[in-house]
């Protein structure tokens, strides 16, 4: 769900990292105002008319930009020979089946990801 029709203040994504990592944070590259039209507008997937099937899996949605965004990667970046697979948390907060709660990581609960690192 997006911030804005959380309630909550986009803003805050405009701010510091609490965790002490590295600076690297939205205001630096743009407004919140900007964020707040960019997080309003931007949509993944084609629009629907009303003859059209509804979805059936979450991520049926942006099964498209997945696909595109994984060619592009392959064309754009030639692995090392040593790579390396982790998984990571990203936090979130929302209601969503795909949820994963783990207690020992940094960010408990969220969404369980797949990292590649080179």
């Amino acid at each position: 769900m997006a911030p804005s029709q959380q309630g909550g203040d986009v803003c805050v994504l405009c701010n510091a990292n609490p965790y002490g990592d590295p600076p690297r944070t939205t205001r630096e590259y743009i407004s919140s105002t900007r964020f707040e039209q960019i997080d309003r507008y931007f949509y993944c997937t084609k629009p629907r008319e009303d003859r059209d099937p509804p979805f059936t899996s979450t991520f049926e949605r942006v099964w498209e930009l997945s696909e595109h965004l994984q060619r592009c990667s392959q064309l754009y970046w030639v692995p090392g020979r040593n790579l390396a697979v982790d998984e990571s948390m990203q936090k979130f907060t929302g209601r969503s089946r795909e949820i994963t709660t783990i207690g020992c990581k940094a960010a408990s609960t969220g969404y369980k990801t797949w990292m590649l690192g080179d």
